[in-house]
């Protein structure tokens, strides 16, 4: 399962699915929770974690106008208070390394580099710039799927123009791609 989150009605929601991203399950929104104490909402979940042992996520949120942290029990559906004033968080669901394998992005195209030896698993048509190509994101736990972001535009000009006409940080989509490590 891949744990992520999503923009619904202008508030990160938490979501898990599959790697198709096909059978995507709502797991948590903070729609409407997310008082500032200034007469309105920041309803976003800014990071999470998922412990697979416990099977709980903890993520971070606003709550009575202090940033702080939740934990949710997988299958439930009203989060515990943890702590407030809570600024980061681990993040070592999802890796920006697995085992001697790393991804980086050249000229817009995904490589895996392992053992010295690397390997192009995603090539970028366009005009590589600021605003185009694909970053690797990091891996799955099992080290079978690379998730990335790609702006989803070929020239700089034109991520340019989309950002000017709705939120910034809305441009662009998360990818998931399977990867055989060892098979270079």
């Amino acid at each position: 399962m891949i744990y992520y989150t999503e923009r619904v009605d202008g508030a990160l929601t938490l979501f898990k699915s599959d790697a198709t991203l096909q059978n995507k399950t709502l797991i948590y929104s903070h729609k409407g929770k997310g008082n500032t104490r200034h007469g309105d909402y920041n309803d976003n979940i800014l990071d999470f974690y998922y412990d697979k042992t416990n099977k709980t996520i903890s993520f971070i949120a606003m709550n009575d106008g202090i940033w702080s942290l939740f934990s949710l029990k997988e299958g439930e559906e009203k989060p515990i208070l943890l702590q407030k004033k809570v600024i980061e968080m681990n993040r070592d669901y999802i890796q920006d390394q697995f085992e001697n394998v790393s991804a980086s992005s050249m000229k817009g195209s995904l490589y895996l580099l392992e053992n010295g030896n690397e390997k192009m698993i995603k090539k970028f048509y366009g005009i590589y710039g600021t605003f185009t190509g694909y970053q690797p994101i990091g891996f799955s736990i099992d080290g079978k799927y690379l998730v990335y972001h790609s702006m989803e535009h070929l020239t700089p000009i034109g991520t340019i123009l989309e950002g000017l006409a709705k939120e910034w940080d809305s441009i662009g989509n998360m990818y998931i791609i399977s990867i055989n490590i060892g098979e270079f």
